[in-house]
């Protein structure tokens, strides 16, 4: 299995997430979209009831609809892009996730907003992981992006508790769908990897992130 970068963001750098609900919609639409037999999201709601994919387990998902075709390992939600970090088997599997994700949530929110076209500047854009020290940076970037905002950045206790970001999981404030086992394994304990993620506030190391990853995060 490799690991991908994948991101994208709205069309003339428009906000893709409008309020909580539009970002709930889009980790149900993760989930969903890393299932071999994707269900409706309109199943899925109906399912979970509460429409929260948790209340359903990974387990029962996966004898309904699955296997799973992939993997995440670190995502974060910004108001007018997104990060996540996939783990696959193949490029065609990826491709098949990213498209059903791009998909599902344009669907709904051109519903929602009672509009038509592109939601995202491009199909998607996706980057190869090719050594562990990029993949380890990477995911500081991707969980520091609220931080490292040019208006109004968070804090660190903000960053820290930011729900729409796969952190919160790193640090074992909440159960999600990341798998954090590859990364967390580079560190002594929790606490060093929170460390090693406030020294990168500011500080995102060019020589392993190459510019062609980053999207501005105004």
């Amino acid at each position: 299995m490799a690991f991908y970068h994948i991101y994208n963001r709205g069309v003339d750098k428009r906000n893709i997430f409008q309020d909580i609900n539009d970002k709930q919609r889009f980790l149900l639409a993760i989930h969903n979209s890393l299932l071999l037999n994707s269900p409706k999201i309109s199943d899925m709601e109906r399912k979970t009831r509460n429409e929260q994919f948790e209340a359903l387990g990974s387990t029962q998902l996966e004898k309904l609809y699955g296997p799973y075709i992939a993997e995440i390992h670190a995502y974060c939600l910004m108001s007018n892009h997104y990060h996540i970090i996939v783990k696959s088997n193949s490029k065609e599997e990826l491709s098949k996730f990213a498209q059903r994700l791009g998909n599902s949530y344009t669907t709904f929110f051109n519903k929602k907003y009672t509009r038509s076209g592109r939601l995202f500047e491009s199909k998607y854009k996706k980057v190869n992981i090719d050594i562990q020290e990029q993949l380890i940076h990477l995911t500081r970037y991707i969980h520091t992006n609220p931080a490292n905002l040019k208006y109004n950045p968070l804090n660190a206790t903000q960053l820290k508790n930011y729900l729409w970001s796969s952190l919160p999981e790193y640090l074992n404030k909440r159960q999600g769908f990341c798998q954090t086992k590859d990364i967390k394994s580079h560190f002594k304990s929790t606490d060093s990897f929170w460390q090693f993620t406030l020294d990168g506030i500011k500080s995102i190391n060019s020589d392993i992130l190459s510019n062609k990853t980053l999207i501005d995060h105004t």
